[in-house]
């Protein structure tokens, strides 16, 4: 029997949803006051300081009406003579259809007919020494190995790479089908060539090490943009050991002096140095170097950052 009539357990009932309601909606709003009300406009005390706990992009103070306001600083135009590149692969088209051919930071080359290179200076070439008839040829450090599809396909990237290990470390890869070999010997250059399922090579070139922007990039710092002086940063081959990263350490401070050379990864595998424009080449060509690029300039630009 029921200990109450059912009109006054309705009521009872509509009671109790109505305080189950309230109370949701008192917890929700302070909820929202404790994210950005009374605390300061988004922001709440937190140990005397102050953090903001909520964004509105349509808030005075936000960024986008900032950018609304104000606009970013002009770069300045670089000097003429900077780039190692003269005045060549400032662009580089990408053909719709790569495939049979390598794509590189110079665009994409055949190695059995590397069209494009004769633009490149020769000062950031390195001459073939073992050459096939239509498949290139190799010279001695770091080359380039591009591999049959059938063959990668039955062996798969890890078996070639294990088959590549007798002549050099594979220090990377490159579409289409490309290996990246460093520290292949003069006397191991005709047996590399000769392998079956090597379809093409060439030798990975210094200009392939230099990014294209280098000398060219313009800077907010007007004084920078003048200088014939660049600030660069030059990175040492994946994988380098303690032994190989004190000598490219040393291959580097021989070219750009003790003094202009710093260490800008904080574990030795990539230097900052300050050297002349004509030198980024000369570095460039040093064996234990894998790449050289400017050190950009920071500018904050997010005015809530």
């Amino acid at each position: 029997m029921s200990r109450f009539p059912r009109p006054r357990l309705a009521a009872v009932l509509a009671c109790l949803s109505l305080v189950i309601v309230a109370t949701l909606l008192v917890g929700i709003a302070t909820s929202l006051a404790g994210r950005g009300g009374a605390a300061g406009d988004g922001d709440e005390a937190a140990g005397g300081r102050r953090l903001r706990t909520s964004f509105d992009p349509f808030d005075p103070s936000s960024s986008y009406f900032y950018f609304q306001r104000n606009r970013l600083p002009y770069g300045h135009a670089r000097i003429d003579g900077l780039s190692p590149f003269g005045a060549q692969f400032k662009s580089v088209d990408l053909p719709g259809n790569r495939r049979g051919k390598l794509l590189t930071s110079l665009g994409v080359i055949d190695p059995r007919n590397p069209r494009g290179l004769e633009m490149l200076p020769a000062s950031l070439r390195r001459p073939t020494v073992t050459k096939r008839p239509g498949r290139g040829g190799l010279a001695p450090g770091a080359n380039i190995v591009q591999i049959e599809a059938v063959a990668l396909r039955r062996h798969g990237p890890a078996g070639i790479e294990r088959e590549l290990s007798a002549f050099g470390r594979v220090v990377g890869t490159m579409e289409d089908r490309g290996f990246i070999l460093r520290g292949v010997g003069r006397k191991q250059l005709d047996a590399l060539a000769d392998l079956p399922y090597v379809e093409a090579m060439m030798p990975y070139h210094d200009g392939f090490k230099i990014d294209r922007g280098l000398g060219r990039a313009p800077f907010i710092q007007e004084k920078r943009a003048r200088e014939r002086e660049l600030e660069i940063m030059i990175a040492s081959w994946p994988g380098a050991r303690s032994d190989e990263i004190a000598r490219f350490r040393e291959e580097v401070e021989s070219v750009a002096g003790r003094d202009a050379v710093g260490d800008f990864a904080g574990d030795g595998t990539v230097l900052q140095a300050k050297v002349p424009a004509g030198r980024v080449p000369v570095i460039a060509r040093l064996d234990t170097v894998s790449a050289i690029q400017e050190i950009p300039e920071m500018l904050l630009y997010n005015s809530e950052g």
